[in-house]
């Protein structure tokens, strides 16, 4: 018996929501009505205009998130490392210094990667704020299962919920990073990376061999999708790795899957979806429904 709340199964009462899907060995340790505030600063991660939305929170052993009720012209989402709070407090409007005029909100200090300077803050407005930085207080669980134990784990048990295997099946694919497809010594340090992350081990000179050249019509900061743009000449120099890994060893324990790409909370930003598995894990998940085949074109 679930101890939480999954994506279809939030209170009635409550304002429904975009889903947050709790991660796989992860649990739900507070779960409420919100607002956050986004401003500037957050939004240079969440997109979209400054703003104050009402949605849903959720407290986890590793992430705080908020989701924006449904229907919202503008929505935004956050989901915060936990790992990368840097401070949380209780904060509320004085008159004078002296007397609140508001209850207090939960303020969460929040260190972006990409961010030079302070922390960002995001101020919650919840129910109860100091109940909130009590239970950001607490003692937290570390997850020892690695992910794809994780992963065996759900399948053994028949988990159906595809949402939850996101972030765990993210740490078992392949680049796993960012590179431009101008700058061969940038992109063979990353799909190095890559493949050294799996634990797969290639000879010296393997990328060297491989035909990774591609002529894209596009800038490498372009957007724009399709043939011939930068994301499609990337695309296609994951796909020659994954390939030629594969035919390097076809008996071999795991090989690389590709998938469709409308698994619930896989990464934006035009991530393929390559995995490390094997046959077994491969059959269980498509057994499963969690992924599905790529569609071909036509």
């Amino acid at each position: 018996m679930r101890s939480y709340p999954t994506a279809s199964e939030i209170d009635s009462k409550m304002v429904q929501t975009e889903p947050f899907f709790v991660p796989l060995g992860d649990e739900v340790l507070l779960h409420g009505p919100g607002r956050l505030k986004f401003t500037n600063d957050i939004c240079r991660s969440a997109g979209g205009p400054s703003q104050t939305l009402e949605g849903q929170v959720w407290l986890t052993h590793d992430w705080l998130a908020f989701r924006p009720k449904l229907g919202m012209p503008h929505p935004q989402k956050v989901t915060l490392d936990r790992n990368s709070i840097t401070e949380v407090g209780c904060v509320a409007p004085k008159l004078l210094g002296l007397f609140e005029l508001k209850r207090p909100k939960l303020e969460v200090r929040y260190r972006y990667s990409y961010v030079i300077g302070d922390p960002t803050p995001h101020l919650f407005e919840l129910e109860s704020a100091e109940r909130w930085v009590e239970a950001l207080g607490r003692e937290r669980r570390i997850q020892k299962r690695s992910a794809r134990q994780l992963v065996q784990d759900a399948l053994r048990d028949g988990e159906r919920e595809r949402g939850r295997y996101a972030g765990a099946l993210k740490q078992l694919s392949f680049p796993r990073s960012h590179w431009y497809t101008e700058d061969p010594t940038e992109r063979d340090a990353a799909l190095l990376e890559g493949l050294e992350g799996l634990g797969i081990e290639v000879p010296e000179n393997f990328l060297t061999k491989l035909d990774l050249e591609v002529q894209v019509e596009t800038g490498p900061e372009d957007y724009a999708i399709g043939p011939g743009t930068e994301e499609w000449g990337r695309r296609e120099q994951i796909r020659r790795v994954c390939e030629a890994i594969n035919r390097a060893s076809p008996d071999g324990q795991r090989r690389f899957y590709e998938y469709a790409e409308d698994l619930p909370g896989w990464p934006d930003c035009f991530e393929p979806l390559w995995l490390w598995l094997s046959e077994q894990e491969d059959a269980q998940l498509r057994g499963l429904g969690i992924v599905a085949a790529v569609k071909l074109p036509g």
